[in-house]
């Protein structure tokens, strides 16, 4: 009788977590302020939109 082989189990590689970086009270603000910008852009195109209806 052969001798049966051994398998080798595979080791699963632990993934890295990335680490969020905190906002910057700069940034922060920026971002508010591009959100504010978007808020607008989107009621101008609203209103050209009624416009045509």
């Amino acid at each position: 009788m052969k001798k049966k082989k051994k398998k080798k189990k595979k080791k699963k590689k632990k993934k890295k977590k990335k680490k969020k970086k905190k906002k910057t009270i700069k940034s922060q603000k920026n971002s508010r302020k591009l959100h504010k910008e978007n808020e607008k852009k989107k009621s101008r195109r609203k209103r050209r939109r009624r416009r045509r209806d």
